[in-house]
């Protein structure tokens, strides 16, 4: 009886030991652990804050250029017929926006999803318009068709609600 006594004399006080700093090097880890999260939190928005901002840069400036007018003017069409520049109006459109596609990791997906729908929109208002006047007729029928489209529209075009979109988008982030 003697020997459990002064066992239990050495191992209570050792046991009361060993909990304390196992809890106490326990809570010191786990919190170096929350810090060093979040320092790794932080390097990884230091670094993707100008990533982010170039993709919504980037994607304003595909909506730009890929807006009816900017189009009409930029490409050289006076040689062209509606076919032939209607076929280059969205081949530009779909080459800009191919040279895009990495932006939508940057990018919420609902901004994502708002850029391919303007896109859409627009090579469809193209369409639109093409389908509307002959097809070997000069190009300048289908420029001003477009034109006339686009003045007699009640709302904006695809391309400038997504613009907006992008702007409300970053404006929340920063």
């Amino acid at each position: 009886m003697n020997v459990v006594l002064e066992l239990l004399k050495i191992i209570i006080p050792a046991g009361l030991v060993f909990a304390a700093a196992y809890f106490t090097i326990k809570r010191f880890l786990d919190h170096e652990k929350e810090k060093q999260h979040w320092q790794v939190k932080h390097e990884n928005r230091t670094v993707m804050a100008p990533l982010r901002l170039q993709a919504y840069e980037r994607l304003v400036l595909f909506l730009e250029r890929s807006h009816p007018l900017q189009l009409i003017v930029r490409i050289p069409h006076t040689a062209l017929n509606v076919r032939q520049f209607q076929l280059e109006l969205i081949t530009t459109i779909r080459q800009e926006f191919e040279h895009n596609l990495t932006q939508q990791i940057y990018i919420s997906s609902g901004a994502w999803d708002i850029v391919k729908q303007a896109k859409e929109e627009i090579i469809k208002l193209i369409n639109l318009s093409a389908a509307q006047i002959t097809a070997n007729v000069p190009a300048t029928e289908l420029s001003q068709k477009l034109m006339h489209i686009i003045s007699q529209l009640d709302k904006k075009l695809p391309s400038d609600v997504a613009i907006e979109y992008l702007k409300r988008e970053l404006n929340a982030y920063y």
